[in-house]
């Protein structure tokens, strides 16, 4: 009677049950929900049982509980990451300190020091005195200038110095380290225009109108090679009368320099950050010019002479040595950093359609060279040697040996948190093997 509907005969006849199939319907339903239940207390049962042990096995894409679980759990996130920062921290500590005390196992510091004393005393008791009782004049032939100006020699005597421009930033705020009184001659030369239209050069500086297209490729002055060179002679008389004469080779006095310019607005670059002259496609062009000349002399049996480093340990790499020899003029200057190159160039920042109108007010746009004297065995020059142009000797090797032990023990202190972390992972892995081994009656029975 129940099914007399017309749905009912429009089923299959194998979903259609009989009496009995009705009666037991609802008792299958009830089975199934008692089991779906049973196995999520299981599942659950096995989470907290064997936590990190336990895998839903589905085939390839098996996948740890606990791993699944870190990444929502903010605890276990707060633990990696103190693992993380505490394993980096501990490395760099570690790796600093045991380079410190390996650096303090190969200091130099005091031999370095003993040997610029050594200079300082040879400098106290030799050295300073006979440059003290010196004469040295400079005298220079300069060649004709593109306004008509002819042959010009200028002379000048060199007068003692006893200021020093540069100071020491030693590590150990000059401990053991011998002072010693400055000494050294310097004079100025003041050289004519050479450029190509002077009065175009100072018209720009002064601010004055120009015609358009007064700036072209005939203003730029001519390259290093071809650029007016000046011969500089000395001349020395020591304080028993011993003369000495001694040149140095041509040096050129202005010349071009072009760079490549690869910018978005290379034109804008070009006269307004450089304060040069620019050619299309990408090249400016820029007035160098010699604004200092540093020479070391040495005495000897004749009197003073030039003195040319040694260049036989010069670490620098092949193409520098194959760059700096293209526009050396000698290795008788007192920087080492320069390679002991005597002459120093400038970019004028007066020359060029945009002069720097500021620094040429405050400089001047007048050509001058500064020219200096020192001795050879003059500790500014020695200081600079030995510390590379830094003027630091460096900490010494008890100051080494205790950064280094702080180091490491900061180090150590780091590892705490990394070590207990393994610690706690071994002991709970073990506390797991224990567990595995017992029946499920047992695990029960120790939970309760």
């Amino acid at each position: 009677t129940r099914c007399a509907s017309s749905s009912c005969s429009r089923l299959p006849e194998q979903a259609v049950p009989g009496a009995a199939g009705y009666r037991y319907a609802p008792m299958a339903a009830a089975a199934a929900i008692v089991g779906t239940r049973r196995g999520g207390a299981r599942g659950a049962s096995l989470r907290r049982d064997w936590p990190g042990r336990s895998t839903f096995r589905g085939g390839r894409g098996s996948m740890d509980i606990e791993q699944s679980m870190a990444f929502r759990d903010p605890d276990e996130r707060k633990t990696s990451w103190s693992l993380v920062i505490g394993t980096c921290a501990c490395t760099i500590f570690m790796v600093a300190g045991a380079s410190t005390l390996f650096a303090a196992f190969v200091n130099k510091r005091e031999a370095v020091v003993q040997e610029y004393d050594d200079e300082v005393h040879l400098w106290s008791d030799v050295a300073r005195p006979a440059l003290n009782t010196s004469r040295f004049t400079v005298a220079v032939l300069l060649p004709a200038t593109p306004g008509g100006q002819g042959p010009t020699r200028i002379e000048a005597e060199l007068r003692p110095t006893v200021t020093e421009g540069w100071m020491f930033h030693d590590s150990e705020n000059g401990i053991g380290v011998e002072a010693y009184q400055p000494l050294k001659l310097t004079a100025q030369l003041q050289l004519p225009c050479y450029y190509r239209d002077c009065a175009l050069v100072q018209a720009g500086i002064d601010g004055t109108s120009l015609p358009m297209g007064s700036w072209n490729m005939t203003q730029v002055m001519p390259v290093r090679a071809e650029a007016p060179h000046a011969t500089f002679q000395f001349t020395a008389v020591t304080g028993d009368g011993k003369r000495t004469t001694f040149d140095t080779p041509e040096m050129p006095l202005v010349f071009n320099k072009a760079l490549s310019v690869r910018t978005p607005q290379p034109r804008m670059q070009c006269r307004g950050t450089n304060h040069g002259f620019y050619e299309p496609p990408g090249t400016c062009h820029h007035a160098k010019r010699l604004v200092d000349m540093c020479v070391a002399v040495a005495l000897g049996d004749g009197g003073w002479s030039l003195h040319h480093a040694d260049e036989s340990n010069d670490s620098s790499a092949p193409w520098q040595r194959e760059v700096l020899g293209s526009t050396r003029t000698g290795s008788f200057g007192c920087d080492p950093k320069a390679h002991f190159e005597p002459a120093f160039y400038r970019t004028d920042t007066c020359w060029g359609p945009t002069p720097n109108r500021e620094l040429c007010k405050r400089f001047g746009a007048a050509h001058s060279l500064d020219i200096t004297v020192r001795a050879w065995h003059d500790p500014y020059i020695k200081a600079s040697t030995l510390t590379e142009g830094k003027f630091d000797f460096g900490p010494s090797q008890l100051t080494q040996e205790v950064v280094g032990g702080l180091l490491l023990g900061i180090g150590v202190i780091a590892a705490v948190v990394p070590a207990s972390f393994c610690f706690s992972k071994k002991r709970k892995g073990g506390d797991n093997e224990e567990r595995e081994s017992l029946s499920p009656k047992a695990r029960t029975v120790g939970r309760i």
